[in-house]
């Protein structure tokens, strides 16, 4: 039983020596460049971002609407011509 413990304590030891030469290789890393890279890079996987902006009229309780060159204060929440992207 003595000689497995001592075995194990080995193996833990070493197991801890190399982790920490892991840890100490990794701190000199820049990954900058790699994020610089991701960020631009297109990502097909992701769900994309889109924003929807509403402006709203605290006079007629309306949303505003852009018709063409019309501006309206008539809008519902959600209709089409009073969201921008």
């Amino acid at each position: 039983m003595g000689d497995i413990h001592w075995k194990m304590l080995q193996v833990g030891a070493w197991d801890e020596c190399q982790y920490r030469r892991v840890l100490a290789a990794e701190e000199n890393v820049d990954f900058r460049i790699h994020v610089e890279n991701q960020t631009r890079a297109r990502d097909d996987v992701s769900r994309k971002q889109l924003r929807l902006y509403q402006l709203y009229s605290r006079t007629s309780g309306k949303h505003i609407q852009v018709l063409g060159r019309r501006i309206s204060a008539r809008g519902e929440d959600g209709d089409k011509y009073g969201s921008w992207t």
